[in-house]
């Protein structure tokens, strides 16, 4: 193993790093970095760990400080600038000052920082996320859905305590026209490093309920643009995309748009321009519905009108048939009538004649008839005896003529 003889004291390293470091760097450097922490202390000095990533990886780490006088100007330009605070999570190009001490190592001391860096790192990510997005295909699916007609059942993703989520239901329930909605509060961190794992969560917990709601609304109240900046999450806008419920953003302002703006469904600029949206959309269905009623009513009393006159045709035609079929009918009866009355007339004369001859036949067998003609009517036993056969000696019979009776014996 080869190594220098020389032997050195821990002073002697150090005074030799530093006099190399003073060497290298005389002057104030630029140096680019990411926040990964950042703390004021009591005394006014703020420390920050500057980290660098290659990919996720992180590959170099340092510690930097800004003491308490440069602190205030430098902070509020940079906040001026670019709309955010300093803070972690963000891209920097930092002027700072490298020193060494024996006792604490290398030091960053911060002296200025070029916020314009920041801004057009900021655009860049927000860029590669969108066309990551869009690359996979996401970035309109949410749009593609339908919101319902009658969005009623609404889950909201909101912190409890937020102005904006008071000023949504306010407005939602204090409707001018009635409406009843259901809502569901999915309580969430808006602002803040954990704002991406709590609206995630909070979607989730949606989807595990996903046939209770109709439509998902994300709302926060004001903020500033930094606020704004931790919903300008690839992750976020990925499941804000790909959700199966239509979902309505109204985390931005007047002059903000966010990437949960482009990818969800339908966004507003306030919470209550949300509930306004809601209420719209009811109001719109109902009226569509009253105008569908007036037309179904309309159409049903021109049928009804129709049918009617159809009836008043049918029952003229049924009355004038039914007129001339029962003249017809009279027409008919009297002429039957005639016949009958003729064939009866008839059939009278025939009977009459056949009575008349039945009775000259009568009056021709009537016994007295016979009697008067100087017959003789005799029975025995109160039997007609028609033969001389019929009669034995000794029977007694009875001899009837006209004008009166007598017994006799046969001999």
């Amino acid at each position: 193993m080869n190594y220098n003889n020389n032997i050195y004291t821990l002073t002697d390293l150090s005074n030799t790093i530093k006099y190399s470091l003073n060497s290298t760097f005389s002057d104030t450097i630029r140096l680019q970095a990411e926040i990964n922490q950042i703390q004021l202390n009591n005394n006014g000095h703020c420390y920050i760990t500057l980290i660098q990533k290659e990919g996720n990886a992180l590959i170099a780490k340092q510690r930097a400080i800004i003491f308490n006088n440069d602190y205030t100007p430098l902070t509020q330009f940079f906040y001026h600038t670019t709309g955010i605070p300093l803070q972690a999570g963000i891209k920097v190009l930092v002027h700072c000052d490298v020193t060494y001490s024996a006792m604490y190592g290398i030091s960053l001391i911060i002296v200025g920082i070029e916020p314009e860096y920041t801004i057009g790192a900021m655009a860049i990510a927000r860029t590669e996320i969108l066309k990551q997005l869009e690359e996979e295909g996401i970035i309109d699916i949410n749009k593609q859905l339908i919101i319902p007609p009658l969005p009623l059942r609404i889950a909201i993703i909101s912190s409890k305590t937020a102005a904006g989520y008071g000023d949504f239901i306010n407005q939602l329930n204090n409707n001018q026209f009635g409406y009843k909605y259901k809502t569901t509060l999915f309580h969430s961190k808006m602002q803040g490093v954990d704002t991406e794992h709590s609206v995630i969560t909070a979607l989730n917990n949606i989807y595990t309920n996903i046939e209770q709601f109709d439509v998902v609304v994300i709302i926060r109240g004001g903020g500033d643009t930094a606020d704004l900046s931790y919903f300008d999450n690839y992750n976020i806008a990925a499941h804000v995309a790909q959700f199966p419920l239509p979902i309505i953003s109204g985390i931005g302002h007047e002059r903000d748009s966010t990437i949960i703006d482009i990818v969800a469904h339908t966004t507003v600029k306030t919470p209550t321009a949300a509930a306004a949206l809601l209420i719209d959309i009811v109001n719109q269905s109902q009226q569509q519905i009253q105008n569908l009623y007036a037309t179904i009513l309309q159409i049903a009393q021109d049928k009804l009108t129709q049918q009617q006159n159809i009836i008043k045709q049918l029952k003229d035609t049924i009355y004038n048939s039914a007129k001339y079929r029962l003249l017809a009918s009279f027409t008919d009866i009297d002429k039957l009538f005639n016949t009958l009355k003729q064939n009866a007339k008839y059939v009278i004369h025939k009977h009459n004649e056949q009575l008349h001859s039945i009775q000259k036949i009568i009056s021709t067998l009537d016994p007295k008839n016979v009697l008067l003609r100087g017959y003789a009517i005799i029975e025995r036993n109160n039997k007609q005896i028609t033969h001389p056969q019929q009669l034995n000696p000794q029977d007694e019979i009875n001899i009837t003529w006209l004008d009166g009776k007598k017994q006799a014996v046969i001999k």
